[in-house]
């Protein structure tokens, strides 16, 4: 066939498709209608068809003639699939084994792949990849699913104004909420969209990358000619079941509640027996890139994906009958994105939001998101960054321009920022173990939100705490956590660590409650000399004022 001839065939199948949709989706059972590559036995036959992905195949003696699926229309074949049926991916993932755990990890600079989620809702995402404005790639947006932000479980978010942050935001880490920016674009779930924009945070360094995959070097619209072989490769990576691969097997799917999706079929698993079940992706991937897998170490966005097939089970749990297995036993669950160009498309033309893929020609080309506070960093923190090279590599500010350094205000000064959860189990323990410990523990957990609002809202408390120590005193104490080989410096700003820890204590106790007085007073006189110490030192030392605070309480 010549490249014409080939370009009318495509032209057509895509023309009957729109044409006939309406009138296959009335007939009973038919969830959803696409075009991409026939099958036969199985097997790809090479051929463009309008598919029809439906309930249940039914033998033609149980379906009465005006309900019959033709085998072509309008002399184009037709192909009939068992699926169709969508599930949303941000609520608990039952389905997936036990150890198959939410990807909580948070890198810094900010990745694409990485879990997101709204504070205060239980449920969760995956920011897929970043997009900018044309004119400057630093002015960037995390670009998801809307049904991720628009979180069920908690009020409607506003744009410009509704935070979005990582698994940890709102959580232990207190005053370095890790918070990545606003919703600023995009709609909950309808037919027509389901993007959503994440204005990322001034001063946020972010790469234009996926984790486990490689740098974005810019889109991929998947053909009709590379759809009709069910051959093309594609990857995406997820907060909940990290990197999958699969193949596109349908374009511009379309459904009652659908339109114009793509259809990822999971590549099957070697490690996978009878009864198993792969996913491309499951609950809490929602959001995620999906990209072509044509290359190492980079890729192209193709679209965003948005839900997953039923399994077998739900389907039975339904009344409905459950869809084929693979030769080996084995139950693929396809999943479902929304084409990229689309939805940057829709942001666009509704609510005039312009941007384009954010690319790299190489791994490794750090942005900052420009308008971000800084604070001086003390001179016993950088000579540690420039002496060190983990702590250099690690180091999220800047320079300022006159041999010093500066830090974010409104982050982690490292790049491992909240502690490994391990880590906090183990300081936790560590902790417990003591009496003055137990001291501490109290005091966080019951003074954790005063004590965060008046570092955020009362400026003499804030003051105090970005340029009197304690930031960067909090700073230190995440990243001896993640890194237990290291001390605390003897001094910050050349003034002892207690000094510096009684000075906030001393404004603290100014303007907060009498109960956060009292108890700051309590903390004080089990807390002991920490500068200079490692981590375990400091247990240590806490163990040893054990007698004292037994007989004071």
């Amino acid at each position: 066939m010549s490249d014409a001839s080939d370009r009318e065939a495509i032209a057509q199948v895509a023309r009957v498709k729109e044409e006939s949709t309406a009138w296959l989706l009335s007939l009973p059972g038919v969830n959803l209608v696409a075009v991409g590559g026939k099958e036969t036995d199985g097997r790809p036959t090479g051929e463009l068809a309008v598919q029809v992905y439906v309930d249940a195949k039914l033998p033609l003696s149980e379906i009465p003639p005006e309900h019959r699926i033709p085998e072509e229309i309008d002399g184009v074949k037709t192909d009939v699939y068992v699926g169709g049926d969508m599930v949303p991916l941000v609520a608990d993932g039952a389905l997936l084994p036990e150890d198959v755990k939410f990807d909580e990890s948070r890198n810094r600079p900010v990745i694409g792949g990485s879990l997101i989620l709204m504070p205060g809702s239980k449920y969760v995402g995956t920011l897929g990849c970043f997009v900018s404005d044309p004119a400057d790639i630093n002015i960037a947006y995390g670009l998801t699913c809307g049904h991720v932000i628009f979180s069920p479980d908690i009020s409607p978010p506003t744009s410009g104004f509704t935070k979005v942050g990582q698994p940890s935001a709102g959580g232990s880490s207190g005053c370095c909420e890790d918070t990545i920016g606003k919703y600023v674009g995009g709609l909950e779930h309808r037919p027509d969209r389901d993007e959503a924009l994440i204005a990322l945070s001034p001063g946020l360094k972010f790469l234009c990358e996926i984790a486990d995959i490689g740098f974005v070097t810019g889109i991929h619209d998947i053909t009709l000619a590379e759809a009709k072989t069910q051959s093309f490769p594609v990857r995406k990576r997820g907060g909940r079941t990290r990197l999958t691969g699969g193949v596109v097997i349908g374009l511009g799917a379309t459904g009652p509640d659908v339109e114009n999706l793509l259809v990822i079929r999971p590549n099957t698993n070697p490690a996978a027996t009878s009864g198993s079940v792969v996913f491309f992706a499951a609950e809490g991937d929602s959001g995620s890139a999906l990209v072509d897998d044509t290359a190492v170490g980079s890729c192209q966005v193709t679209g965003i994906v948005r839900s997953r097939g039923k399994t077998n089970a739900e389907l039975v749990a339904e009344g409905k009958p459950p869809g084929p297995l693979t030769p080996a036993g084995v139950e693929l669950v396809n999943a479902y994105a929304m084409p990229v160009t689309k939805a940057l498309k829709r942001l666009k033309d509704i609510e005039n939001i312009q941007t384009v893929i954010s690319t790299a020609s190489a791994p490794g080309q750090v942005h900052t998101v420009p308008g971000g506070s800084s604070v001086a960093v003390p001179a016993e923190v950088a000579q540690r960054i420039a002496e060190e090279p983990a702590a250099r590599a690690a180091f999220t500010g800047d320079g300022d321009g006159e041999g010093g350094l500066r830090a974010p205000v409104a982050g982690a000064w490292f790049a491992e920022g909240r502690p490994p959860e391990e880590g906090l189990v183990a300081l936790r323990a560590g902790l417990e173990a003591s009496d003055a410990g137990r001291v501490l523990i109290a005091f966080w957990r019951d003074h954790r939100e005063e004590v965060v609002r008046l570092i955020r809202r009362d400026r003499r408390v804030t003051i105090v705490w970005h340029h009197r120590g304690g930031a960067a005193l909090l700073q230190l104490l995440m990243h001896i956590v993640s890194r237990a080989e290291l001390a605390l410096p003897e001094t910050i700003d050349g003034r002892p660590l207690l000094e510096c820890a009684d000075e906030l204590a001393a404004v603290l106790s100014a303007r907060g409650t009498p109960a956060l007085r009292t108890d700051l007073e309590r903390v004080r006189r089990v807390l002991p000399d920490i500068g200079g110490r490692t981590l375990e030192e400091i247990i240590f030392a806490l163990g040893a004022v054990r007698q004292e605070v037994g007989g004071d309480g």
